[in-house]
Order: C-alpha cells, then sequence, then structure tokens
C-alpha cells in the first residue's frame, strides 16, 4: 500500500499493482482483494475488468478478508461471482460504506469512485437510495 498511497516513496500505481499481484500470487489476502480493487478501476496498468476484480476480491473473502466478504456478499461456495446473492443488511451496509466514503471531510477521488462502486453494488441488488446515487 506504501506505493498506492505514497507512504514514504513516491506513489506509484504500477509498482503498487506490480506487488499486489505478488502478494496475490502468493496467497496474501489483503493484496488480493487491493489488487481485485485496482481491476474494477482499471488502475495501475491493469485493464478495467469486473470479472478479474471480482474474482480476486471473492478470493480474499475466502481467505477471511473483512472488507471482500462485505463486498461480495458473504457466500463463498459458489463458483460464479454473479450467482452470489447479497443479503438486505449487506445491501444496506453497501450503501453506507459508500455515503460515508463520499461525505468524509478526508475523502478524495478515489474515495469518491470506491464509493460510486458501493452504489453500483447496492443498486444492482435492489437498493432504491443507492439507484439514485448511482
Amino acid at each position: 500500500q506504501a506505493y498506492e498511497q505514497g507512504i514514504c516513496v513516491k506513489k506509484d500505481m504500477i509498482k503498487a499493482a506490480r506487488y499486489y499481484k505478488e502478494g496475490a500470487d502468493g496467497g496474501h489476502p489483503e493484496a488480493k482483494y487491493n489488487l481485485g480493487v485496482f481491476y474494477l478501476r482499471g488502475e495501475g496498468g491493469c485493464e478495467c475488468s469486473e470479472a478479474k476484480g471480482l474474482k480476486l476480491i471473492k478470493e480474499a473473502g475466502e481467505l477471511g478478508l473483512g472488507e471482500a466478504m462485505l463486498v461480495i456478499g458473504g457466500n463463498y461456495k459458489k463458483d460464479n461471482v454473479e450467482d452470489i446473492a447479497i443479503e438486505m443488511s449487506e445491501i444496506e451496509e453497501l450503501f453506507h460504506m459508500g455515503k460515508v466514503m463520499e461525505e468524509s471531510e478526508l475523502n478524495d477521488s478515489d474515495d469518491e469512485i470506491f464509493a460510486l462502486e458501493l452504489y453500483r453494488i447496492a443498486a444492482q441488488n435492489g437498493h432504491k437510495l443507492a439507484e439514485e446515487k448511482f
């Protein structure tokens, strides 16, 4: 995350993606999650791919990463992420997380993009307020 956030090093999204890939290939759940987000956003030289992004996030959830479990919805036995059902309480949590990220005084453009992604997922699962935001 140092290269992604520019912590003690110059911000470099390409290097961040490379290190996330190395970690993901080694089975590190946070690296899988972060690389998945890069694919969803098309950042760090990663092609914009919802399928690859959600696959990596699903794998991170299967390894117990809470953020990934929230995004995917807690059902990890299915092989196809498109078939995963998200419970209503989880949809509400996604919407709330998006709202917090969007309205935070400390947010940046990445937070706003991620908030939109959370709204999109909630909207696709029937959340009416998220549909208005997305």
